[in-house]
């Protein structure tokens, strides 16, 4: 059963509608919104805001984090041994086929103060680590974070990114949109990542990095001069091939 009491609800601090578990810790000055889900032991800091619509489980939110409308932290990470099957000259799955069985995933999300994180994201809790996102961090919408991730201080991180499970992100880190992380990475203090990029090695300190697989920035831009040239050379010969054509 869930608790209505004085002690943990009230008309000014959390929404009739939002459920919450007897064993949730909440700061008598944070908010919840409509309809949203705190589960057991999660602990809300001083001054956090919680959207509608949020699912909290498995989760320690520090004070003055803001989560925007339908942010779903402390869910398990996407973590299977693959299928397994004896040997055959046949591609289908046979009655001596295993599922892909899961992983164990027990720790909890670690979200320190200041953290602001944009609607639809999504925050796996650990599997050998707390996944945990540093104090003064953004987060877009619509980014996946998965297990065992470490985010560090006041980085920015923009919308449809998503991170692979065990990276390490240092500080001051400024990710771009649509961006794709590896997993068990090291991104270092002050890296920047160009939007679309696909990180899958380690990024160093203050370094720069874009394209797919991403390179260091300057690369990345010859590499882009070099394509629009060849592609306009390409086009002009298209161009004199017809013209040879009419004539």
């Amino acid at each position: 059963s869930f608790t209505t009491t004085t002690t943990t609800r009230t008309t000014t601090n959390i929404h009739p509608t939002a459920v919450v578990d007897p064993t949730a810790t909440i700061h008598n000055t944070a908010q919840v919104g409509p309809f949203s889900y705190l589960g057991p032991n999660v602990t809300i800091g001083k001054g956090t805001n919680i959207g509608a619509h949020c699912t909290i489980l498995n989760c320690n939110l520090g004070s003055r984090v803001i989560l925007h409308s339908g942010v779903r932290i402390g869910q398990d990470g996407f973590g299977f041994f693959p299928t397994t099957s004896s040997p055959s000259s046949s591609t289908t799955p046979t009655s001596t086929t295993t599922a892909p069985k899961k992983k164990p995933q027990e720790l909890r999300v670690d979200i320190q103060d200041d953290v602001e994180i944009g609607s639809n994201t999504t925050i796996d809790r650990g599997s050998w680590r707390d996944t945990t996102i540093g104090t003064g961090t953004k987060i877009d919408n619509l980014v996946q974070i998965g297990h065992n991730v470490i985010i560090g201080k006041f980085c920015l991180v923009a919308a449809q990114t998503g991170i692979a499970g065990s990276t390490v992100i240092g500080n001051e880190v400024l990710i771009g949109g649509q961006v794709g992380v590896a997993q068990h990475l090291k991104i270092g203090d002050g890296a920047r990542v160009a939007a679309k990029s696909g990180v899958v090695s380690n990024v160093h300190a203050k370094q720069t990095v874009g394209g797919y697989p991403a390179v260091d920035i300057g690369i990345f831009r010859r590499q882009s001069v070099e394509a629009r040239r060849k592609g306009k050379g390409k086009k002009d010969k298209e161009k004199e091939k017809e013209r040879g054509k009419n004539n």
